[in-house]
Order: C-alpha cells, then sequence, then structure tokens
C-alpha cells in the first residue's frame, strides 16, 4: 500500500475532525477485498492486507445498538413493532449508500484496478464501507465516541424521514396521494438491468406524465420500485 494511499484516507479523518488514534483501522475500513487480493497476488504470498470484512460485522453490531437505544428513548410509548419498523428505515442499506455518498466514501475506497471500474457493484460496498468505518471508530476510540459520532449523522437524517420510517408500503402511499390530489397514477419504468447474474442491478424511474419524479436502484424491480417510490416520496410529495 502507498503512502499516498494512507495519506489520503488521513486527510478524511482530519477533514471530518476525527480525533484517530490507530489510522490502521481506518485503511481497513476502506479496503475492498480485491485490493487485498491484488496486493497479495503481486507480493507472490508474501503481503496479506486486512480487508474490511471484519470490521463490518463488527459496526453492524454497533450500528444496531445505538439505533436501538436511540428509538427507545425518543418513542418512550412506542410498542415493539413501531420501534422496529423504524430501526429497520434506519439500518438499512439504501441509508447507509446515502449516508456513505454524503460523506464522500467513495473516493477513499481502495479496489483493485479490475474492480475499480466495476461501479455497478459499488452501492453494496458503499454500504459495507460504512459499517466498517464504524467498527474502526469503535475500536479505536470507544463505544462512547462511536455512538455520539453515529447520532450526529443518523439524528438530522431520521427527523427528516420520520414519517416515512414508519411505512411499509412506499408504493402505496405514493400512489394514494397522487391520486388524491391529481386523479392520476405514477408509472414505473425499469430503465436498467445488469446483466451479472451474481450481482444483478435494477434501475427504476418513477414517471408522473412523463416527469421523473424519483429514481431507486436495488438487486430486484421491487426493491428498485421501493426505492424509486421513497424518491418521489421525499422529494415531490408533499402532504
Amino acid at each position: 500500500m502507498s503512502t499516498t494511499e494512507r495519506d489520503n484516507i488521513k486527510s478524511l479523518l482530519l477533514k471530518m475532525e476525527l480525533p484517530y488514534k490507530n489510522l490502521d483501522y481506518y485503511v481497513q475500513a476502506f479496503t475492498h477485498k480485491s485490493y487485498s487480493n491484488e496486493v497479495y497476488l503481486k507480493s507472490q504470498g508474501k503481503i496479506k492486507i486486512a480487508d474490511y470484512d471484519r470490521l463490518e460485522f463488527l459496526g453492524d453490531s454497533v450500528l444496531y445498538s445505538v439505533i436501538t437505544k436511540f428509538l427507545l428513548q425518543r418513542h418512550a410509548d412506542f410498542s415493539s413493532g413501531e420501534l422496529s419498523k423504524r430501526r429497520k428505515f434506519l439500518v438499512e442499506g439504501s441509508t447507509l449508500t446515502k449516508l456513505s455518498n454524503k460523506l464522500n466514501f467513495e473516493e477513499y475506497i481502495l479496489y483493485s484496478q479490475g474492480e475499480k471500474n466495476n461501479k455497478e457493484h459499488h452501492e453494496k460496498v458503499l454500504e459495507d464501507v460504512f459499517e466498517a468505518f464504524i467498527g474502526a471508530i469503535f475500536l479505536d476510540l470507544g463505544y462512547d465516541f462511536v455512538s455520539k459520532f453515529i447520532l450526529d449523522i443518523f439524528i438530522p437524517y431520521y427527523n427528516e424521514n420520520e414519517m416515512l420510517s414508519s411505512i411499509d408500503d412506499y408504493k402505496s402511499l405514493l400512489q394514494s396521494k397522487i391520486e388524491k390530489k391529481l386523479k392520476k397514477l405514477p408509472i414505473y419504468e425499469c430503465v436498467y438491468i445488469s446483466k451479472d447474474k451474481i450481482h444483478p442491478k435494477f434501475k427504476v424511474l418513477c414517471k408522473l406524465d412523463e416527469v421523473i419524479i424519483g429514481e431507486g436502484e436495488g438487486t430486484s424491480k421491487k426493491e428498485a420500485q421501493k426505492n424509486a417510490a421513497f424518491d418521489a416520496l421525499k422529494n415531490y410529495v408533499e402532504d
């Protein structure tokens, strides 16, 4: 691994004003398996760099714990079912990808030369790296610090989208709102399908009178349509 690559990650931490102690945790959090394998092969088995897999596992658990505690405190009168619905909304992949993009994590991820251009799979990577980054902070700075870091990011997002967090079916809600307001129905158009059988990917446009009001991606048409409806609810339809 080059000094430049480590320095790039160090600059991100400084930009985020993160008082890190051990840079290696964060470098690992941004290391994709393809990069680790590439270095291993080039070094003829002499150098093995840890990828983000184990940190992702840790970060997932830490995130789950912090969000659960936050929701329990925020909604003291909610049933476990209502709390679960909101927790699922906050920790689902599309949310983590959005937040990862907001933090510009994509430009710091270490890929192999071949994987770097395979961008149709990077949405899931962004989700994984976000969790790995949380795992890195937990190991480096402890639970209290990572808890504050998580809440500083998630509370504003939750405040903006709390209404949507309680809904299971975005498509039905969007349809009822548009039908009630405009006497029309939204149309979903699938515009992109990945040919990769192992990692399929779909992109769907939600349209109203040929005007795009939402976009969504997913590993199935159903998931892509749900995300397009969610996008339309946030960006177009007002109460």
